[in-house]
C-alpha cells in the first residue's frame, strides 16, 4: 500500500490504485490548516492506518510551519 501526499491531503492507495483511507486539511488563514476528514476503509480499521496518516500530516505541517485546528471527530 501507498501512502501519497498531494496540498492538503495524504490518502493511502491499495496495490491496484484503489483509495482506502485519507486525511483532509485546507488552509483556512494564513499558517493555519482545518483538520475536516479523515476516513478509513472498514477493511483496514482497527490497524492504526488513522494514526499514520495523522503522523504524516503532522510532519507536513512541521516542515511547512503550518499548526491545524481539528474539526473532524
Amino acid at each position: 500500500m501507498n501512502y501519497h501526499l498531494e496540498h492538503n491531503r495524504i490518502w493511502l492507495e491499495d496495490d491496484e490504485g484503489k483509495e482506502l483511507a485519507y486525511v483532509t486539511f485546507p488552509a483556512f488563514e494564513p499558517g493555519m490548516v482545518e483538520v475536516t476528514h479523515t476516513v478509513v476503509d472498514p477493511s483496514l480499521r482497527g490497524q492504526g492506518v488513522a494514526g499514520i496518516l495523522m503522523e504524516k500530516m503532522t510532519e507536513v505541517l512541521r516542515e511547512t510551519g503550518q499548526k491545524a485546528e481539528l474539526t473532524c471527530s
